[in-house]
Order: structure tokens, then C-alpha cells, then sequence
């Protein structure tokens, strides 16, 4: 009777093995980047990185962190 139990016991054991390696084993791999990245550009003035989308763009071409860096350039 023992013997039948560790047999069912180790039975039991592989098949949740057998599961969770299935299981494991069709999860998708991200291959694509991550929608949520946002481009950074650098100020032109204080060279410091803000997102592409908060960002200005000013008239010679450079990105700005705020209008006020921007107008200073220009000055």
C-alpha cells in the first residue's frame, strides 16, 4: 500500500511539473519595445533632458525645456 502511494505521489508531482512547464513555456516574448517610452531631448540652454513631447522646438531648430530658455538663446 505504501508503494502505491508514493507512486500515485510521484505521479502527482510530475504532472504539476509537466503543468507548470507548459505553462511557462507559452507566455509571448516581448519582442516589441514597450509602447510607454517616451523620446527625450536635451535643452539647448541647460542641457538638461526633458520628454520630445513637453519640449520646445524653437526657430533654429534646437529643442527647449521651456520658452524662457528658448527666448534667452535667441537674446
Amino acid at each position: 500500500m505504501a508503494r502505491f502511494l508514493i507512486f500515485i505521489a510521484v505521479c502527482t508531482a510530475i504532472y504539476f511539473l509537466w503543468a507548470h512547464i507548459q505553462k511557462i513555456s507559452k507566455r509571448p516574448v516581448s519582442s516589441e519595445p514597450k509602447q510607454d517610452i517616451e523620446p527625450m531631448v536635451k535643452c539647448n540652454y541647460c542641457q538638461v533632458y526633458t520628454t520630445k513631447k513637453s519640449s520646445i522646438k524653437g526657430n533654429d531648430g534646437q529643442w527647449y525645456c521651456c520658452l524662457t530658455h528658448e527666448q534667452q538663446v535667441g537674446k
